[in-house]
């Protein structure tokens, strides 16, 4: 099976269908379809950064990667044409075949994960909203899912100051039980991250670890090892 022939919605996506904005997106309408979004994307594994966060990198920016993974997702461009220089053996050969073939074979992938994120898009979005974008020559949008995403929070709907601030006094309020697991911790301010990246206000990995540093020592628990 090759990548292309791949129905990634159906096999991989944990939501097959994302929420349905009904009329113009704003803020929260467009939060949650870019959750679900990254959360099908990272339900396809990839080996093009650490393995663990499969595609996840189609739906972030560099620096919100930057603060799930130490390792950078390089988007793979196509290789072009199979060369084999004359005086290769068969066996150098062979090693160019395969490279070459696993080299379209990531390709393929990345642009089959993505098109099938687009497609999910163009379904949540009703199509006004998505027409400035839209190609009139070949009638697809155009630019890639992280660039889609933007222009719709861009164009229909910014995070002000005071909702920022209101996810942040959220976070600040967040009781944590050590009997969860620390998880609902770390997804907490990684919610909080994204919006803050979504109201042009990016954190830095510090910072970050500072707001996860501040909601775990209200337990009094932990002592020295939050400091690890």
């Amino acid at each position: 099976m090759t990548a292309n022939s791949i129905n990634y919605r159906d096999t991989f996506f944990e939501f097959p269908d994302l929420t349905k904005i009904h009329g113009e997106p704003d803020s929260e309408s467009l939060y949650k379809i870019r959750n679900e979004l990254r959360a099908n994307a990272k339900s396809v594994y990839s080996n093009l950064s650490d393995g663990a966060h499969g595609h996840i990198a189609l739906v972030m920016t560099a620096t919100q990667y930057a603060l799930v993974s130490n390792m950078a997702f390089v988007r793979p461009v196509h290789p072009g044409t199979l060369l084999i220089p004359p005086a290769t053996t068969a066996a150098q050969a062979q090693v160019l075949r395969e490279h070459h073939k696993e080299q379209l074979r990531l390709f393929r992938e990345v642009e089959g994960v993505e098109k099938a994120l687009i497609q999910q898009i163009i379904k949540s979005v009703e199509a006004p909203y998505l027409a400035a974008i839209r190609d009139h020559v070949s009638n697809s949008l155009t630019g890639t899912v992280q660039q889609i995403l933007d222009y719709l929070q861009t164009a229909y709907d910014q995070i002000s100051p005071q909702m920022l601030e209101d996810r942040e006094q959220e976070l600040r309020n967040l009781s944590y039980n050590p009997r969860l697991p620390i998880d609902v911790v770390f997804n907490a301010v990684e919610d909080y991250i994204d919006f803050a990246e979504l109201a042009l206000q990016p954190m830095s990995q510090r910072q970050s670890i500072s707001k996860a540093y501040i909601v775990i020592n209200k337990t009094r628990r932990f002592k020295s090892a939050i400091t690890e």
